[in-house]
């Protein structure tokens, strides 16, 4: 970078610094009176889980009883079964959760983590472009609160736009989720209505054995030790060994779920702090899965098979309700048209999405997803209409597949040439969908600043 190009970001930013305060003394950084009428005047929540696999949940019908606090929610709202992210890794499904747009239209595609430089590189903007949840209940009168432990979604990143207050805490685990809740927590109290997001990081890599319920799933800590506390590129360093090593997915599996178990008590423990609780919706989803071995690999963000793209969803209204168990299938875009309703706010126009509250019955409509995380030739969309889910890999007009989900859930048959004419109406659709929704390019993030930058803003004295 240049010297005068160095010099202008530095004074941007401190611009900003210097901003910040006087806007929070003026009232304009934290959260004021609603000054405008909030129809229901209802409390919102949404929980993000990073990485949490619909299929290990209990209330999924999982073996083990690893979310305890999350069925009790379920008991006493309704579960998705069949609902779907919009991509198999963070970037792209979290902002279509926030904008409630598939990732080709909010243009959130790229970008990786540099591990060595602990920075998150190529990644796009959330851009003002499109309204966001957190912005739209602001608007109309919401005291909004953001929580994120992912350094895909940071201030840096646009993903904290419409927040009054916005905690960035990179990397980090539930405990650091809830106490930055703690400390928010006075002025929520005061705050009526509110919106809350919070992201809870776990059971992301890397996978940590957690106490007591790794005692239940893997007694043998000789046996775990080997693949826990490390990340995942250097548990796919050891993928041939894990392959030749009958045993080692089921231990990677046993440290993942304990890691729900760690996940859901941390869960517990915030919605049991809410305030105003009888008059709060809860919603709770994941970005995307994991994978165990079921295609050879390892994590996520490599395809749109089901254990990748499948996450859980469940609605909670405030107070008691019958238990439902909704089997269409939905998508996380319609979680911003939910929040909408449940606030009694109308829709920002141009959402593909549908309230989660107000579904047709028995309807099918068409849920898509896609991938593209390298800026490569190896993007993948797929189409999912009832239990039939077509897929493309590779781009148009190649690699492809067709699942019948009700009879293969696990996405082992593909059924291209035996059922070709229902193949055809799917890509059809698909490409006609493709067609109506070219791609949006939102610009690349900015970079953090570095150790040069933080040094001369500090002899500025805009850093203490």
């Amino acid at each position: 970078m240049k010297k005068s190009g160095l010099k202008l970001r530095i004074l941007a930013r401190a611009a900003l610094i210097i901003w910040l305060p006087s806007a929070i003394a003026a009232g304009c950084g934290r959260p004021a009176a609603p000054v405008l009428p909030v129809p229901t005047g209802r409390n919102i929540v949404l929980i993000t889980i990073d990485t949490l696999r619909a299929g290990h949940l209990s209330g999924y019908g999982y073996h083990r009883k690893t979310s305890p606090f999350l069925d009790s929610l379920a008991a006493r709202g309704t579960l998705f079964s069949n609902a779907s992210a919009t991509s198999s890794w963070t970037p792209p499904s979290m902002a279509s959760i926030f904008t409630g747009l598939y990732p080709r239209s909010h243009g959130v595609i790229y970008g990786q983590m540099d591990a060595a430089r602990g920075k998150v590189m190529e990644q796009q903007m959330l851009v003002a472009d499109f309204p966001v949840i957190a912005a739209h209940l602001a608007e109309n009168g919401y005291s909004t609160y953001g929580i994120s432990t992912n350094l895909h979604m940071t201030a840096a990143n646009g993903f904290d736009r419409g927040f009054h207050r916005f905690a960035d805490l990179g990397f980090s685990r539930a405990p650091a989720a809830n106490k930055a809740f703690a400390e928010m927590l006075p002025e929520i109290r005061e705050s009526r209505p509110y919106f809350l997001w919070i992201h809870y990081f776990d059971p992301h890599d890397p996978y940590y054995p957690c106490r007591p319920w790794i005692n239940d799933y893997n007694p043998e800590k000789a046996s775990y030790r080997r693949y826990s506390h490390k990340t995942m590129k250097k548990i796919r360093g050891m993928l041939d060994e894990i392959r030749a090593d009958p045993a080692a997915p089921q231990i990677l599996r046993d440290l993942y779920d304990s890691e729900i178990n760690y996940t859901d008590d941390h869960i517990r423990e915030l919605v049991e702090s809410l305030p105003d609780l009888d008059n709060t919706l809860i919603i709770v989803t994941a970005d995307h899965g994991e994978e165990f071995l079921e295609r050879g690999e390892l994590g996520h963000g490599s395809s749109l098979f089901q254990e990748q793209v499948r996450v859980p969803l469940i609605v909670a209204p405030p107070g008691e309700a019958s238990a439902q168990v909704i089997e269409e299938a939905v998508s996380i875009v319609d979680i911003f048209p939910t929040i909408c309703q449940a606030a009694g706010l109308p829709l920002p126009p141009g959402l593909p999405g549908r309230s989660l509250l107000d579904r047709a019955a028995g309807e099918q409509r068409a849920i898509f997803a896609e991938l593209s995380r390298a800026r490569t030739a190896r993007q993948q969309e797929s189409i999912r209409r009832g239990d039939w889910k077509f897929v493309q890999r590779g781009g148009r007009g190649e690699r492809r597949a067709l699942y019948d989900l009700a009879g293969d859930p696990v996405e082992k048959n593909n059924l291209i040439e035996k059922d070709s004419d229902r193949a055809r109406s799917l890509e059809s659709e698909l490409e006609r969908w493709l067609e109506a929704h070219p791609l949006f390019e939102a610009p690349p993030a900015d970079e953090p600043l570095g150790e040069k930058e933080i040094k001369e803003l500090r002899s500025l004295g805009y850093l203490n």
